[in-house]
């Protein structure tokens, strides 16, 4: 058994991990920003951060109730084809709403009546 103390550095310097690990890092960091990203978009919109949290709390139901169809999908499609599409819809939804901010911050404000929220 080796003497070296047990951290995320020793860990790291163990061959292949990192070839894997910082892809991982960067997918995952991606998908969280995305949504924090959203949030702050839909709250200089419309002001309120309640409002938006409860516009982004739907693609999260959205998630959680596709997850039965997403695993079905990849149990007869295969894990490649699969994830391939959704990171690919993933993308244009993310690119539309770069290319278009003013269309959600106009969709957030007209779902609160002035005054409210903020």
């Amino acid at each position: 058994m080796s003497t070296e103390h047990l951290s995320y550095w020793a860990a790291l310097r163990q061959p292949h991990v990192v070839r894997s690990f910082l892809p991982s890092v960067l997918g995952r960091s991606s998908l969280a920003m995305s949504g924090l990203a959203l949030v702050f978009l839909l709250e200089s919109g419309s002001g309120s951060f309640a409002a938006a949290g409860a516009v982004t709390a739907v693609p999260g139901i959205a998630n959680v109730v596709a997850t039965p169809w997403r695993a079905r999908a990849v149990d007869q499609l295969g894990q490649t084809a699969v994830l391939s599409a959704l990171g690919a819809v993933h993308t244009v939804a993310l690119v539309v709403f770069a290319a278009n901010p003013g269309a959600s911050r106009t969709a957030a404000h007209s779902r609160i009546e002035p005054g409210r929220g903020r």
